[in-house]
């Protein structure tokens, strides 16, 4: 039996080619179950290569400081999350779970130049690396980490304005209409899928907001029904509400209002929630990055303003 097998190209500028992707440095092969376990071994510098595009898509000369703060978040992230997984050979997974890379193919001069230039750097907080978490679209505002999961306040990651700048995002504002019965079903399907088994919630009466963030997210949800009252907290309302526009995708975020229209006996007909933002909302707001940068805000004080602060160290 083979343990493993390091496909390795000939010479620094060939590439390894999965599935018409070609990816850098060392591709390891590992026998996973009846499949096969794929790891890309490669310099964090050309990781970032495979990060940065995909993470805040394919930006301008103008916006390179945008890109430049999204390079040092990204590259921060990483180091801080080296062997995070023990029992595994890898540190980062190529996914949402940790950050979203696709090798080679994604490469650009922008984004290249961007990484060169602040090759090294990451974003420190009493001499520790930060937890530098990043999302689309704040919508006006990001929010205390505190509020948004279960989690420890930290300095650094507090709600802050950005006066604007990711008002250019077509999530800015958005809405998502239901019906009563549409939204009935995808709080049933997520109760279902959180507790395991079959959930009839019975005929929505009210739905409110009971809390607020800093940053004017909701942090408590109730929903009425004729059978009982349900409450949600925080980020994961969103999975609770999902969207009728995608039904694949959860709320674009959980700062919204909500509108809803009766019959004339009282009974819910529609609900419409009225949203800002996309994403989170914890840390540097990247369509507010890029606004920012369109505006002559240089990388590190974009950084300095998502993250209360921090501080830029050359770590090579």
């Amino acid at each position: 039996d083979v343990d493993e097998v390091n496909i390795i190209p000939r010479g620094s500028d060939n590439r390894i080619i999965l599935d018409g992707v070609p990816y850098r440095g060392i591709t390891r092969v590992l026998p996973y179950g009846h499949n096969a376990q794929l790891i890309n071994i490669v310099y964090l510098e050309d990781y970032l290569r495979g990060v940065v595009p995909p993470e805040i898509g394919k930006r301008t000369k103008n916006e390179i400081e945008a890109v430049k703060a999204q390079a040092v978040a990204a590259r921060t992230y990483a180091m801080a999350h080296l062997q995070q997984y023990p029992s595994e050979q890898y540190d980062l997974k190529a996914s949402i779970y940790d950050q979203v890379y696709e090798g080679a193919k994604v490469e650009n001069k922008v984004a290249n130049r961007a990484i060169d230039e602040t090759a090294g750097y990451v974003a420190m907080y009493e001499d520790k690396m930060i937890e530098a978490y990043y999302h689309s679209t704040c919508g006006g505002m990001t929010d205390d980490i505190a509020h948004v999961w279960d989690r420890k306040s930290i300095p650094y990651l507090k709600a802050v304005s950005d006066d604007g700048a990711c008002s250019w995002s077509k999530y800015y504002s958005w809405e998502e209409h239901f019906t009563e019965k549409q939204l009935r079903g995808r709080v049933e399907q997520y109760m279902a899928s959180d507790r395991g088994r079959d959930m009839r919630i019975g005929q929505i009466r009210d739905i409110r907001i009971v809390e607020r963030t800093p940053g004017g997210r909701v942090a408590k949800m109730t929903i009425h029904t004729d059978k009982d009252i349900y409450r949600f907290f925080r980020d994961r309302i969103r999975w609770v509400i999902g969207r009728t526009s995608n039904p694949d995708m959860i709320l674009p975020s959980d700062r919204f209002d909500i509108d809803i229209s009766r019959d004339r006996k009282g009974n819910i007909q529609h609900i419409t929630f009225k949203g800002q933002g996309y994403g989170h909302g914890v840390g540097m707001c990247q369509c507010g990055a890029i606004g920012m940068a369109r505006n002559g805000v240089s990388f590190s004080d974009i950084l300095r303003h998502y993250y209360v602060g921090i501080e830029l160290r050359k770590l090579y």
